[in-house]
């Protein structure tokens, strides 16, 4: 079974294969927009996927995805994921701003 990350590499390397002669003359986000719709992905699942899009797209310096590939994709997912516990932790932490211990 395809865990969400799994399924949107595929989904996004699928639009990237049949579409790739588009590429060069529309925005990337159009035609997933386009794919999506076409698909009838409701409007939440629309709005994650171009998010992702954009994310992956800035943590690559603005490269075009048609310029990278599968090590990419997977430096940006486990980056992400890496990013995610050190948030979650220093949420998860006390916070003590005046730097006195707790309890005293």
């Amino acid at each position: 079974m395809l865990n969400n990350y799994d399924m949107f590499v595929n989904t996004i390397l699928n639009i990237f294969r049949k579409y790739a002669e588009r590429l060069l003359a529309l925005k990337l986000i159009d035609i997933v927009r386009d794919v999506i719709r076409k698909k009838r992905y409701s409007i939440r699942t629309e709005q994650a996927y171009v998010d992702w899009i954009k994310r992956y797209i800035l943590f690559h310096n603005k490269r075009h995805p048609k310029d990278m590939g599968e090590m990419e994709i997977s430096q940006y997912l486990k980056d992400g994921v890496e990013m995610s516990q050190e948030e979650l932790l220093a949420r998860c932490l006390p916070r003590d701003p005046a730097g006195q211990g707790r309890g005293k």
